[in-house]
């Protein structure tokens, strides 16, 4: 940001546009760089499979 504070941004792992559900269990928070590198990155596909991996191996009440 322009004044200097941190941020994150959120990005659905399993994307809207792919049938991904919009609620907090298919959503990581990236900082803004590697937030694009997600969508435009050439790692983009690597980082959608870690993500994917880490979304499929968080514990079932870890939403409770």
């Amino acid at each position: 940001m322009k004044n200097g504070k941190n941020y994150l941004e959120t990005h659905h792992i399993i994307s809207l546009s792919h049938e991904g559900i919009d609620k907090v269990l298919n959503v990581i928070a990236l900082c803004s760089h590697h937030h694009r590198e997600a969508h435009f990155g050439i790692n983009a596909e690597e980082l959608a499979k870690e993500f994917q991996n880490i979304l499929l191996n968080k514990p079932q009440n870890f939403y409770l």
